[in-house]
């Protein structure tokens, strides 16, 4: 296989994953460099398109693993491909108009992929190259050498696989407008989703639980083993430090419910200052044995006692560190206990038992089954209804192929059509 084709598709593989691509038009000035390989109706893919796809294919691992032979690889590509060509007709004949944002996000999309792939080429430059013009011009050389195209061609065409993609999107967005699932189907994404949580171990619910509560992830719906958080009303050493945590103690002596200590853990005396943030206080600090070096001693200890548990492992007699605890008026446990430089008041927000997360209609667990469901019945209408396209442009041997073109390429002959 040539250098092109692997260093190509190396790109591809990075930057286009999951995505889908067009060719451009055959009238292109470096037709000869980027010919059209496939056509249909009026339309027309050319080699780009299929360096592109040949790169990000699935089984692309398997191949260069030799567990695929490159003959069964290039028919699997082929079929991808003309699979793709059936939609982007179906889109194009449509006749999408794109605003004026959705072609600006086109140029920024196609603008940033560009540079990510310019500097990997730029690092291939000889360093002795100093004159800018010297540089960009053994750039333009290395870059041609190594994938066919020349930057201006290779520019031109993925600003039109972008957009071509786009176009795509509509196409299944106005096929599938409307469509919702109903409440069994919600309730068999999410256990789909437990399913496949379940197989996974603790340190991936740790990683999933991290992510939602930033609020940059989906909520988990298994847990591995018990586990539970804590929030944490934290005082440094310093200046009214003494005040403020003997109006803490006050407060917790004269009877202080729950809530009112977790207005105590958000309000702006706490210096920690993420607790501020209602999301960290209803999640919490996870704590579990396999975190503990994630905390000092003191905090990892006190988070226990607050949990109720008074033999930590790893503990020794001698090296338990001194701490206090205070109950609120609804029974929950806030321990404090003092570190070099701070001082620590914790109680517990939420326990987490082992198995699935209970859940209710509207809460955030069925707001991803819903939204999953939905892609999903979405997805099977809209690819049902490719299938049907693909069959008939085969059955009616509407494809037209141009291997001499290119097959050479990547097979060590040109196979029989």
């Amino acid at each position: 296989m040539k250098k092109t084709v692997k260093l190509i598709a190396a790109l591809m593989a990075v930057i286009f994953i999951c995505a889908l691509f067009a060719g451009c038009k055959e009238k292109d000035p470096d037709a000869e460099k980027n010919p059209v390989v496939l056509k249909l109706g009026d339309m027309t893919l050319t080699r780009f398109y299929w360096d592109s796809l040949y790169g990000t294919n699935k089984n692309y691992y398997h191949l260069s693993q030799g567990a695929i032979s490159m003959e069964d690889y290039f028919k699997i590509v082929q079929e991808e491909m003309e699979r793709y060509a059936v939609t982007l007709k179906a889109a194009r004949d449509k006749n999408f108009e794109l605003t004026a944002e959705e072609e600006a996000s086109i140029e920024a999309d196609a603008e940033s992929q560009w540079e990510y792939i310019k500097g990997v080429f730029m690092d291939k430059v000889d360093e002795s190259i100093t004159d800018s013009d010297a540089v960009l011009n053994e750039f333009e050389r290395l870059f041609e050498l190594d994938t066919g195209y020349s930057s201006e061609l290779y520019r031109k065409c993925l600003r039109e696989t972008l957009r071509d993609r786009l176009l795509i999107k509509k196409l299944m967005a106005s096929m599938t407008e409307g469509m919702e699932p109903d409440d069994a189907e919600i309730r068999n994404q999410i256990d789909l989703l437990i399913n496949s949580e379940s197989q996974s171990g603790f340190s991936s619910f740790v990683s999933r639980f991290k992510s939602y509560a930033a609020g940059e992830g989906d909520p988990f719906v298994f847990v591995p083993d018990e586990c539970f958080t804590v929030v944490q009303y934290l005082v440094n050493d310093g200046d009214g430090a003494d005040q403020r945590m003997a109006e803490a103690d006050a407060a917790l002596e004269a009877g202080m419910t729950s809530a009112e200590f977790t207005e105590l853990v958000g309000s702006d005396s706490n210096d920690d200052e993420s607790m501020r943030e209602e999301r960290a206080r209803s999640m919490g600090y996870l704590v579990h044995d396999d975190l503990r070096d994630e905390y000092t001693t003191e905090f990892f200890y006190a988070a226990n006692v607050a949990n109720g548990r008074k033999v930590v492992p790893g503990m020794q007699m001698g090296s338990i560190p001194e701490y206090d605890v205070y109950k609120t008026t609804d029974n929950r446990i806030v321990v404090k206990i003092h570190e070099e430089g701070c001082t620590r008041y914790l109680m517990v927000a939420r326990k987490y038992i082992k198995g699935n997360v209970s859940y209710k209609a509207g809460d955030d667990i069925w707001e991803l089954g819903r939204r999953t469901a939905t892609e999903y019945i979405q997805r099977k209408y809209f690819d049902d209804q490719v299938e049907e396209w693909y069959q008939a442009a085969l059955k009616g041997k509407k494809i037209k192929w141009y291997f001499d073109r290119f097959k050479s390429s990547y097979l060590p002959r040109i196979l029989e059509d």
